[in-house]
């Protein structure tokens, strides 16, 4: 994430949020109006989140996430 943000020029540290099973670090303030962002998932399965199988308390439903991601590239 160092590499990501010095590329883009933000700031040094970093907003962090949890929600869930999630952490999120997000670096704003940076060159162009870029946003450099990880999401962690802490004590999380090797499923696909959101799923029936084997579910975790707290943790993200990915097909919704990722077609967010989507629809905000347009």
């Amino acid at each position: 994430m160092q590499k990501w943000r010095d590329l883009d020029g933000c700031a040094p540290n970093p907003t962090v949020t949890v929600s869930g099973i999630t952490e999120t670090s997000r670096w704003s303030h940076c060159q162009g109006g870029a946003v450099v962002q990880l999401a962690k998932v802490v004590r999380g399965h090797h499923t696909w989140f959101g799923s029936d199988l084997d579910p975790v308390p707290g943790e993200p439903d990915a097909n919704t996430l990722i077609w967010s991601f989507f629809q905000s590239l347009t």
